[in-house]
C-alpha cells in the first residue's frame, strides 16, 4: 500500500517478465511512468517481440502503439484501421 502508481506499474511488469513468457498481454503498461521509463518499457516490449514473444498491448498512447507490428484502432464500437 505504500508504493506509488509508477512503482506498482514497474513491479507488475517485472513480475510478468520474470518467467520469460511466450505471450504477454498488457493493459496501459506505461501509465504512471515518467517519459524516460515509459520509453524504456516500449523498447523492452519491442525487444521481447523481436525475440519471439507475442506482445498484446491495450493503450491510449500513440508512442506505445507506434512500436507495434500491427495496430487496431477502436472508436466507440467501431474498428478503424
Amino acid at each position: 500500500g505504500k508504493l506509488s502508481g509508477g512503482m506498482k506499474q514497474k513491479l507488475s511488469l517485472c513480475c510478468a517478465l520474470v518467467h520469460s513468457p511466450d505471450l504477454l498481454i498488457l493493459d496501459e503498461p506505461t501509465t504512471g511512468l515518467d517519459d524516460h521509463l515509459a520509453s524504456c518499457v516500449r523498447r523492452a516490449l519491442r525487444d521481447l517481440a523481436d525475440r519471439g514473444c507475442a506482445v498484446v498491448v491495450a493503450t491510449h498512447e500513440e508512442a506505445t502503439s507506434a512500436v507495434a507490428d500491427r495496430a487496431i484502432a477502436l472508436r466507440g464500437r467501431r474498428t478503424i484501421l
